[in-house]
């Protein structure tokens, strides 16, 4: 190194080209480094769904889960399917979405992940 110190001017130099011409070449180990990077800020956002998901999902699955034990023990069947039509009414859209968001990302990965493995 002394002689290329020498033509070039300095160490730092040399050591700051060298980690340039590294930083051009993207190798697995930093593949894998930076997806678990990824993986850690992305957890925040897993949380997020977790609890968006459990906050409908629980109340809307409840009220069914209310009419049938209510039918059961004798709730006329008129009464237990009008307040199951308004469940769906005003929780169903929401609770589509919210588990279309909730699972299609995951599936998304997969599927894409797939195809790349195909190719």
């Amino acid at each position: 190194m002394g002689l290329l110190a020498k033509i070039f001017g300095s160490d730092s130099v040399i050591d700051n080209s060298m980690k340039a011409i590294d930083k051009v070449f993207y190798t697995d180990e930093e593949k894998a480094e930076n997806k678990a990077n990824l993986l850690k800020l992305y957890e925040p956002f897993k949380l997020a769904q977790r609890l968006l998901a459990l906050t409908f999902a629980i109340p809307f699955v409840s009220v069914f889960s209310i009419c049938a034990i209510g039918y059961m023990l004798g709730v006329p069947k008129e009464t237990a399917e009008t307040i199951i039509q308004w469940n769906v009414d005003t929780l169903g859209e929401p609770v589509f979405w919210i588990m279309v968001f909730y699972f299609a990302g995951g599936a998304t990965e997969g599927f894409i992940g797939k195809m790349k493995a195909k190719k």
